[in-house]
Parts: structure tokens; sequence; C-alpha cells
């Protein structure tokens, strides 16, 4: 994801690749559960060689399906959080652009 290093933040791109893969269970009734895989990256350019600097992360998800529709709750891990660049003044300090260890989510509704 293209980020600002002097500002803090992602700003968007003009691309984006995507995989996920997931394995799904029934726990009980409309209970499900699942673990999942998701690799991805977004470029500014229009068409960039997909892989060149994937981010990707692990997790486990709750699915419980209700007469109007699913609720999911996802907890993810990434496996390697993007660092920020190498600072002169201090080459050994290299933190993290996101802190977090752990990222989740909750989703209403059907993947469109």
């Amino acid at each position: 994801i293209p980020y600002d290093y002097i500002e803090d933040k992602s700003f968007g791109g003009k691309s984006i690749q995507q995989f996920g893969i997931e394995y799904r269970t029934k726990v009980y009734k409309q209970l499900y559960t699942g673990l999942f895989y998701e690799l991805g990256q977004a470029s500014l350019k229009p068409f960039d060689r997909f892989l060149n600097s994937p981010l990707s992360t692990i997790g486990l998800s709750f699915q419980y399906f209700f007469e109007f529709g699913p609720i999911k709750f996802e907890v993810a891990y990434p496996l390697n959080r993007r660092k920020k660049p190498v600072d002169p003044l201090q080459p050994n300090n290299r933190d993290y652009v996101d802190k977090r260890k752990f990222q989740f989510h909750l989703q209403v509704g059907d993947n469109f």
C-alpha cells in the first residue's frame, strides 16, 4: 500500500492485487469458524507486477448466519509488517509503520 512516511499515513493507489483462501467448517447449527491466509499489495502504477512488495496475514474467523444474512468477526495477525525507511541519524531505529500486532474486522452481510 502506498505510504507517506512523513505524514505517517496510507494514501491509496492505482492498482491492487490480492489473493485469499479460507477453510471454513460448521461448529454448531448456523455457527461457522475458519482459518484464512491473505496476500496483497496496492501500487501507484496502473499495472504493477504482482508480488512486488506484498503484505500477508493469517487469521481466525467466526461467522453466524441469521435470517437476514451473516455476521462475521475476524482476527488477523500480519506475517510481515512494513518497516519505516532507515533514518541516517538513527540507523538502528527501524520502527514498524503499523504497531498493531493484531487486527480485528467485523462484517455484516455477504461479500459482493
